[in-house]
């Protein structure tokens, strides 16, 4: 019932503005300046990557299938024929697994210039990061900067932040990705973190139809909110989403803090004890890092599926 929102903020906005520099001027023939979007998990970068994409939709000519931007991602655990097959499956290929590395590659750059697509949109790119050694890495990104160069169009990666080992593993990777934006959390420690939390809570609200409780404060609201979500964007709008499914479910005229303690135990950690739960008396002022906590550095690099 709830369709996926797109909750613009600053880096939201920077990110699709350098994603739209880099996709014209691959059309207006000039030096393209490839991009990197980097960032923790569920801070947006999937979005940005796929909500372009939406703006330029394939359509079928009489004797084509057009593709103006190809989104893929990068499998978990990859090889070059498994990128390959993956990239040829979302352009359309009847026969993605056909054919060795060289036969599966030359296939992608034919369809890519039969398909008329002007900019290549990489997800996932840390997974090239996470197999194998330094050797492995190199290949990979090898392999990558080549199809790049060999495409001529334009391609953005993204990934976690750890995928900026492909720079260290190669550096004409590194030229050719020269240009780069990372997508940061909101801190939630900060003023300014939390006045943009504020900014999207209300946002979220209007979206999912939520109605705050009148004995709430937006402000305070927001602080446990930075907290409760450490200032991942995904983490809100989970929140919020099922703020508006309990709601809906219950009939309930308002959205009080109870219902977010609920549904903070529900989507973020099942078994927050009261003085931890952000949304309970006072709240918390410590980010929720501790041993055994959600964001604990540990749980943090298991990562957020966007």
């Amino acid at each position: 019932m709830f369709k996926k929102k797109i909750v613009q903020h600053p880096d939201f906005d920077r990110a699709t503005k350098l994603v739209r520099e880099c996709h014209e001027s691959a059309k207006d023939g000039l030096p393209v300046d490839n991009l990197k979007v980097l960032g923790p998990s569920g801070s947006g970068k999937t979005t940005v990557l796929t909500d372009y994409r939406d703006v330029y939709p394939r359509y079928e000519e009489h004797d084509r299938m057009v593709v103006p931007v190809l989104y893929t991602r990068i499998p978990s655990r990859p090889t070059i024929k498994k990128v390959v097959a993956r990239m040829l499956r979302d352009l359309g290929s009847k026969y993605p697994e056909k054919g060795d590395e060289g036969a599966r590659t030359y296939q992608l750059l034919t369809l890519l210039r039969e398909c008329r697509t002007e900019l290549l949109l990489v997800d996932e790119v840390q997974h090239l990061v996470d197999r194998g050694g330094k050797k492995t890495h190199a290949l990979i990104a090898d392999w990558l900067k080549e199809v790049v160069d060999e495409f001529g169009g334009a391609c953005v990666v993204a990934g976690l932040t750890r995928a900026q080992l492909l720079d260290a593993a190669n550096e004409q990777f590194a030229r050719r990705f020269s240009s780069e934006i990372t997508l940061e959390k909101f801190e939630p420690a900060t003023e300014d973190g939390v006045e943009i939390i504020r900014g999207v809570q209300q946002e979220l609200c209007a979206n999912y139809k939520v109605a705050l409780a009148p004995s709430i404060d937006e402000a305070d609201l927001a602080a446990r909110v930075a907290y409760a979500t450490d200032g991942i964007m995904g983490y809100i709008i989970k929140m919020f989403a099922a703020a508006a499914r309990r709601q809906l479910r219950d009939g309930l005229k308002h959205c009080d803090l109870n219902l977010f303690a609920e549904v903070f135990r529900a989507v973020i950690w099942e078994t927050a004890p009261d003085d931890r739960n952000p949304f309970i008396g006072n709240g918390i002022a410590t980010r929720l890092t501790g041993v055994g906590e959600p964001f604990a550095p540990d749980a943090a690099a298991e990562g957020w599926d966007e």
